[in-house]
C-alpha cells in the first residue's frame, strides 16, 4: 500500500504546525491539493491535533465527508467521526482490510515521525512556502534510522509555492 505523506513546509526544513497556520498565510491552492489528493485516495490519516484543526473549520468537514478517517491516538475522542486507532501499523491494516490502494498521511508532527519510524511512508509530497521560522517542526524518524527517497517530480502550486514529490528507494 502507498502512504503518502502530505505536509507544508518552510523554506528553513521547519514543519508549518498547526499553531502555526494562523501566522503563515498559505494560497488555498496548497489546501486544496492536499483535499483532492484525500478525496481521491478516499481516506486520510491524522493524529489528534490535526483532527481537532480539521474538524473544526466548516469547510474542511464538509470536503472530508464522504471519505474514511482514521485517527491514531492513545486516547479516545468520543465526538470523533472516525476509525481510532492505536498505531500507525493499524491504520495501514484498517485501510489495506478496507481494500484502498492509497492512504494520505495528513499530520501532525509525531503521526508523521511514527509512520516515517516504522518505515510505512511510500511517499512524501512537501510544499515550500516561502517563509522562515523558528517554532514549527522536523520531520525525522525518531530514531537514527536512514530513509532514502528519489525526487519522483514537482508542480507550482501558486505564486511562489512549489511541491515536491519523492518515493521511496
Amino acid at each position: 500500500m502507498k502512504v503518502n505523506l502530505v505536509a507544508t513546509v518552510t523554506i528553513n526544513g521547519q514543519l508549518l504546525l498547526a499553531e502555526n497556520m494562523s501566522k503563515v498565510t498559505t494560497p488555498p491552492q496548497v489546501m486544496g491539493v492536499f483535499v483532492q489528493q484525500a478525496i481521491e485516495a478516499g481516506n486520510i490519516i491524522m493524529g489528534h491535533s490535526t483532527y481537532k484543526m480539521i474538524m473544526q473549520t466548516p469547510a474542511m468537514q464538509q470536503a472530508f465527508s464522504g471519505i474514511e478517517k482514521v485517527l491514531v491516538s492513545k486516547n479516545a475522542i468520543p465526538e470523533a467521526d472516525c476509525k481510532i486507532v492505536s498505531s500507525p501499523k493499524e491504520a495501514v491494516g484498517y485501510l489495506k482490510d478496507k481494500d484502498f490502494k492509497t492512504a494520505i498521511l495528513a499530520g501532525g508532527l509525531q503521526t508523521y515521525n511514527s509512520f516515517l519510524s516504522e518505515g510505512l511512508v511510500t511517499d512524501l509530497y512537501f510544499s515550500i512556502v516561502p517563509v522562515i521560522i523558528s517554532d514549527g517542526g522536523i520531520i525525522a524518524p525518531q530514531s537514527e534510522t536512514l530513509l532514502s527517497f528519489k525526487l519522483a517530480g514537482q508542480s507550482m502550486q501558486a505564486e511562489d509555492i512549489i511541491q515536491l514529490h519523492y518515493t521511496k528507494e
